[in-house]
């Protein structure tokens, strides 16, 4: 008897696409924020937070709003930047899934020494989504080989326009 190939899954074996989803997304976002509150309310009730609400009260809201889209607007650049250097060598997919690696990351560099934690983090998820760790990785040295020249670039244009002698 010719057996072919069945669509449907065995109900014995777990389904991957459900164990990678949580049950409740904004459950497991709640509770993140709700640890990420708690700790700074521990942090604040624990040190004098008198002299840090007396500095914020001093700055001007409209510049501390432009400071912050102006960090939100680099973060999401470099997501873009790392998008293309990452579909150069075949790991595609869409924006909004490098710009969430990119502040996953960067929250994970908040608590690992040293900026290679974020950067490795980064190559764990897209190499895991896409099963492409090689080629992950290779995209997360890739752009920080590109943020690097561009830094050099920066500091090459601004010691002509000083006049460093």
């Amino acid at each position: 008897m010719n057996q072919s190939p069945s669509t449907e899954q065995d109900p014995s074996t777990p389904a991957v696409a459900s164990a990678a989803r949580p049950a409740h997304p904004y459950r497991a976002f709640a509770m993140r924020a709700g640890l990420g509150v708690a700790v700074v309310a521990v942090l604040l009730w624990h040190f004098d937070a008198r002299p840090i609400f007396r500095i914020l009260s001093r700055e001007r809201p409209a510049y501390f709003a432009a400071a912050v889209a102006l960090y939100l607007a680099g973060q999401a650049l470099s997501a873009y930047r790392w998008q293309i250097l990452s579909a150069l060598l075949k790991v595609h997919g869409r924006y909004c899934e490098f710009l969430a690696y990119t502040f996953v990351c960067m929250f994970t560099n908040l608590f690992v020494p040293g900026l290679l934690g974020g950067d490795a983090a980064r190559s764990v998820y897209l190499g895991r989504r896409h099963g492409r760790m090689g080629e992950a990785i290779a995209s997360v040295v890739a752009d920080r080989g590109v943020g690097l020249i561009s830094l050099f670039w920066l500091a090459a244009i601004a010691a002509m326009f000083l006049n460093f002698a």
